[in-house]
């Protein structure tokens, strides 16, 4: 039985895998499935994947491109999910700032450099006709709950996030989703996020000159199966 180890987000677009996990389809097809929470995002994963703490991940496209880009040893295997992510624009509860022009030159909460949170600033800055060079300015947060904390605290004035995710901190006031800050990015493709079937995932190892051997060359593609 081979073992693979997945990293992902703890987020609602990777309940399959748990549900997979839990009536122990894998393990039925000879794959020793181990999840690796990844709350981190993509920067998170693709650490991970430079230092062989993970096999594969589910990962955003942009952000696997860009660190295929920057030299790391890995590929895409397959779109997990086809339909884009819908980012909000988030603010801290009752921010005075009602308008995306507002945030130019204020701090951005990113988890991580090369993440979503990082990339979707310089779109959401791009479409806003901002001086990247200039008008981005970035605070490390880690993660979500780090995003809520800087935010709540004053340390950076705004977050992008995947909406869905972060519905129930605006729903309990923590966080506020102005439609004037959040419309501009509410279509934009953040990226595919591919889904790859047990049979599919034993095919791409049994097809390696090394079918043995589970090594950070694969990666399952972000919210494409990079092999995110």
């Amino acid at each position: 039985m081979k073992t693979v180890r997945v990293g992902g987000v703890p987020e609602h677009f990777n309940y399959a895998w748990y549900i997979g996990l839990k009536n122990n389809l894998f393990k039925e097809n000879g794959i020793n499935l181990r999840w690796v929470d990844c709350p981190g995002g993509t920067g998170q994963m693709t650490e991970a994947l430079r230092t062989n703490s993970i096999d594969m991940a589910v990962v955003l496209t942009e952000g696997i491109v860009k660190a295929i880009s920057e030299g790391l040893s890995c590929k895409i295997v397959q779109t997990y999910v086809q339909s884009p992510l819908v980012w909000g624009v988030h603010v801290a509860y009752n921010s005075k700032f009602k308008t995306s022009s507002e945030l130019k030159k204020k701090q951005a909460a990113i988890s991580r450099y090369g993440s979503g949170s990082h990339l979707m600033a310089y779109i959401n800055a791009q479409q806003l006709e901002w001086d990247v060079t200039c008008d981005l300015k970035f605070k490390l947060v880690k993660n979500l709950d780090g995003g809520v904390k800087a935010l709540s605290n004053g340390d950076a004035d705004y977050f992008l996030w995947e909406k869905f995710t972060t519905k129930p901190f605006v729903d309990e006031g923590i966080f506020e989703e102005n439609q004037n800050l959040n419309d501009l990015l509410s279509r934009i493709d953040s990226g595919e996020v591919q889904l790859i079937t047990i049979e599919q995932l034993k095919a791409q190892f049994e097809s390696d000159d090394e079918a043995t051997e589970i090594t950070s060359e694969i990666a399952v593609k972000g919210l494409s199966l990079i092999h995110i």
